[in-house]
């Protein structure tokens, strides 16, 4: 399987790399073409003749020249018979920028070196001058004539302006490979000659370059500028970019940089693996630029010991390495003298892998033959004895912190010592043991307390004093913070402390709180209250204990709840931490003072701080026209705190929300007159013609008459 290795250039790696077959070192040799080719580009060698081919994208025309194996002839024209001369022309190339502005190739050349029967053939990449139209990469006999051409195999589309084949190479067995810009490696089997039919898949991008190279395995690089890959000498990358050429091994050391004053910009570049000779176009002026090989091995100088120092060579490329480690150059068969350089405080201590070592040791002479090598430089840091020693009429130890120093556990009265590398610094513990207090350091260290620090010159001796003496131990309880300091000096105490007193000696304790804090009392050893406490140090450890209880938060219940409706209503408040992050925080509420219901808001959003954060709550599911108490409540380490009470009235229900609550619809009728005309009266609502009753009257006349 193909593996991209997708290079704008070639990264230098610093540091050790693994041992690599002898390399070419390049120098400048001579020009070829002398100023007269059109914009010479990419380059290829073939591997069997030495011929290069140069693509000439200002007249559209590849050229072939005998190379520096062509004797008598070498750099001259080498013509092809189809043609006559030394070019197959007609061929279409694109106008740069190509890609962005950058300088990726415009297409490449390559050689089929598979000593079958289309050995000599060659492929060049035919982009064409616009990006309507597919490309094509045209395949030429060894002779010069065009046997094939390989379509290109992605139709235009919206990105055509921006691929088109621009990369093509070999490998051994005469298969084909195009790089596609944007798009996959094609790779075609061997055939005579290859054609489209011949296509077997696609191995893998390259985007955003298509300089393509195969190595030793089957692997392809690609390249931003150009590139090619020295596939007998351990896979050798050289690549260009802009007047620079780098040769680097196969795991990205680069061991060459070569190009600078005689080249302008170059975008091609091929090797002749049979003698090391480079070429690169020189693009802008119209030639491409010789250089000579010679082989040269690789020299590695590496370190060992406990010293520090750095190594140069009496020549590039080894130049002051050591101080990031081993390093590494190329040399041609010559003579190589290695110089060491002792930081201060170490010393050259012999060396490994040199052919002669000075009487002094401080150089190394390599022979540079026709094989790898590799040195060692040792250097050894100087050492000084240092001496520690205990006295007084206590006990205790002296120890090194560091578990591999030499002094370790001195005490009892003696002294131990050992060696510590010179200009060190160390440090040495006194650890009083029983019923012992450390009192001070005199010698090359006089301090009275903490550790004994030291800077090895000469020979130090240190001596560490112990007094027998007695506890007052100090534990602070509470959720608050304090310190409790003694009189005489001795506890300045934190979490736990312990103090060492001659028996009989007052000591006077005094609580002092920190943040926000309060010291709330004393207790042990016969004291209490909260003044000072005066313990008598005695026999057997005192113990006393000091409790600080830390503040409440604080906590504000805001007045007057917002968007307040039938149901809901927003509350708010303020709670200042004090200094301790806030454990829990909710709004009580509730019909009565009693509240009930609770709603959190955020602690995490409240932190720890000491100024007051605005909280706010909505509160849900409530009761129409209703009075509401709520309050803030927050609690930290030192307890929780309650906010004023506060109320609110819900909203009545109304039409809107309760129809039950909606009053009867009233019933429409047509308003009444209030008076009718002469002759009219009002009946049920309209004015009627008045009815006369003649015969009612007459009847009720004749039933008075029968009465009477």
């Amino acid at each position: 399987m193909l593996v991209a290795i997708l290079s704008a250039g070639v990264a230098c790696v610093v540091g050790p790399v693994g041992s690599a077959d002898a390399a070419f070192i390049h120098s400048f040799d001579s020009y070829l073409g002398g100023g007269s080719l059109a914009g010479p580009q990419a380059l290829a060698v073939d591997q069997t003749t030495g011929d290069l081919y140069i693509i000439e994208h200002g007249n559209g025309c590849v050229s072939r020249y005998y190379g520096e194996r062509g004797g008598p002839e070498a750099l001259e024209p080498h013509d092809f018979p189809a043609t006559g001369t030394n070019q197959v022309c007609g061929i279409e190339f694109r106008e740069p920028p190509y890609f962005f502005g950058d300088g990726t190739a415009n297409s490449n050349v390559a050689v089929d070196n598979s000593g079958t029967a289309t050995e000599g053939d060659f492929y060049v990449n035919s982009p064409g001058p616009n990006t309507e139209d597919p490309a094509v990469t045209l395949g030429f006999d060894a002779e010069g004539n065009l046997e094939t051409e390989l379509t290109e195999r992605r139709t235009p589309d919206d990105y055509a302006s921006l691929r088109w084949p621009c990369g093509v190479a070999t490998d051994d067995a005469g298969n084909v490979y195009v790089d596609e810009a944007l798009y996959e490696v094609q790779k075609y089997k061997h055939d005579d000659p290859v054609s489209d039919d011949d296509f077997e898949g696609e191995a893998g991008g390259t985007w955003p370059a298509c300089y393509l190279a195969l190595d030793s395995h089957g692997g392809y690089h690609a390249f931003l500028f150009a590139g090619t890959v020295d596939r007998s000498s351990n896979d050798e990358v050289y690549s260009t970019e802009g007047s620079v050429v780098k040769g680097a091994t196969a795991d990205g050391f680069v061991f060459e940089e070569f190009g600078a004053g005689q080249i302008t910009e170059s975008h091609g570049v091929a090797i002749d693996e049979t003698n090391g000779t480079v070429y690169a176009s020189d693009t802008a002026n119209g030639r491409i630029a010789v250089y000579h090989g010679t082989l040269a091995h690789r020299l590695g100088v590496d370190f060992t010991g406990t010293g520090l120092g750095a190594v140069s060579a009496d020549n590039p490329p080894i130049e002051s390495c050591g101080d990031e480690g081993a390093c590494v150059g190329y040399y041609v068969p010559s003579t190589v003298v290695l110089k060491a350089t002792p930081q201060a405080h170490s010393f050259i201590d012999g060396w490994t892998g040199c052919d002669d070592v000075s009487v002094d040791g401080s150089e190394c002479t390599v022979e540079i033959t026709n094989a790898d090598q590799e040195v060692f430089a040792n250097f050894t840091r100087v050492q000084q004895t240092v001496t520690a020693t205990t006295t007084g009429t206590g006990t205790g130890a002296v120890s090194d912190p560091n578990p591999l120093g030499a002094i370790q556990g001195c005490g009892g009265g003696g002294d131990c010592s050992g060696p510590y590398d010179e200009g060190s610094e160390i440090e040495l513990i006194a650890t009083p043991t029983g019923h012992s207090t450390f009192t001070g350091w005199s010698g090359d260290c006089s301090n009275d307390s903490g550790p004994c620090a030291l800077v090895v010159e000469g020979s130090p001796s240190v001596t560490a004093h112990f007094t027998a003496q007695h506890a007052v131990s100090i534990k602070k309880a509470g959720s608050g913070a304090g310190a409790v300091v003694s009189e005489p000096d001795g506890l300045d105490c934190g979490a736990v402390c312990v103090g060492y007193f001659t028996d009989g000696e007052m000591v006077t304790l005094s609580a002092v709180p920190s943040g926000h804090s309060t010291f709330t009392g004393w207790s042990g050893a016969g004291c209490s209250g909260t003044g000072v406490c005066e313990v008598e140090a005695g026999e057997a450890t005192k113990t006393v204990f000091a409790t600080f209880a830390h503040d409440l938060p604080s906590a504000l219940t805001e007045p007057g709840a917002t968007f307040v409706g039938q149901h809901v209503a927003a509350v708010h408040g303020s709670i200042n931490p004090n200094g301790a992050a806030i454990t829990h925080c909710v709004v009580e509420y509730g019909t009565g003072a009693s509240y009930g219901a609770q709603s959190p808001c955020a602690p995490s959003a409240l932190g720890g701080g000491e100024a007051f954060v605005p909280i706010g709550v909505n509160l849900t599911d409530l009761a129409p026209g209703t009075v509401y108490h709520y309050r803030v409540s927050a609690s930290n380490i030192g307890g929780t705190a309650y906010g004023q009470d506060q109320t609110f009235r819900t909203l009545d229900d109304t039409c809107d929300t309760n129809e039950a609550l909606c009053p009867p619809r009233p019933r429409v009728e047509e308003p009444k007159p209030r008076r009718c005309g002469k002759g009219r009266v009002l009946r049920k609502g309209r004015c009627v013609k008045r009815k006369r009753h003649h015969h009612r009257k007459s009847r009720r006349h004749g039933s008075r008459g029968g009465h009477r």
